[in-house]
């Protein structure tokens, strides 16, 4: 199944995109959490026919949506063998087509791992998905091994901080320092930041008051069906 968590402007303080989340309930075992079966899926090779589903499934709901006269920007994560397939944007394409979609409805997110892996083919992809139309975005930045030399040479629209910063600003000094920086480098170079992981309105003011741009968390919404 696909549930979608939302996230929140802070400057317009209403909906403004979702993130896909990919969901498995099981017969027997009810639902299985993606930690559970989305690396196995990577280790044996399954994670591109997943990817495919997720991709479709999308589609199809951001073009029901846009026809509803409610268009919303839907992004889903790219798995590191699909940022490494030279074929990738052809599939995202093609998904696309299928479902009468529009690019700019589709967010593509990378983590930072998936970038260094192959940062040449990454870049190859992350462009053509860029010039495609689609927005770009970086998942859990601050946790992988990201130069920041790469930075200004991505079409990166979003860099999304991990709930680890999140959940650290009351309790560290170093943490609220590391939030300050990277929103302040953001905005520098013209890339939005969305905070993940906020779950109190404590969380909330201090982002807000930080500068961020966009809150996504269990404060707003649990993930859910469409």
């Amino acid at each position: 199944h696909v549930f979608y968590q939302p996230q929140v402007s802070i400057n317009r303080g209403q909906l403004v995109q979702a993130e896909a989340l990919v969901r498995w309930r099981h017969p027997e075992r009810g639902w299985v959490p993606p930690s559970a079966f989305i690396p196995f899926a990577e280790q044996t090779g399954r994670i591109r026919s997943l990817t495919d589903w997720l991709l479709n499934q999308v589609a199809e709901q951001v073009a029901a949506w846009r026809a509803s006269g409610h268009p919303l920007t839907v992004s889903i994560n790219v798995a590191i063998h699909d940022l490494e397939d030279p074929d990738f944007p052809r599939r995202v394409a093609a998904a696309l087509r299928r479902h009468d979609a529009q690019a700019i409805d589709l967010c593509l997110e990378i983590t930072e791992g998936g970038l260094m892996a192959d940062p040449e083919q990454a870049r190859t992809t992350l462009d053509t998905l860029h010039e495609a139309g689609h927005r770009l975005a970086i998942d859990d930045f601050g946790t992988g091994y990201c130069s920041l030399a790469y930075l200004p040479r991505l079409q990166v629209a979003t860099l999304k901080l991990d709930r680890s910063f999140t959940q650290g600003l009351a309790s560290n000094s170093a943490t609220t320092a590391i939030v300050r920086s990277v929103i302040g480098l953001g905005h520098e170079l013209g890339i939005r930041i969305t905070a993940e992981g906020v779950e109190t309105p404590e969380q909330q003011l201090w982002l807000t008051e930080a500068g961020c741009d966009r809150l996504q968390g269990y404060l707003f919404s649990r993930p859910l069906p469409p």
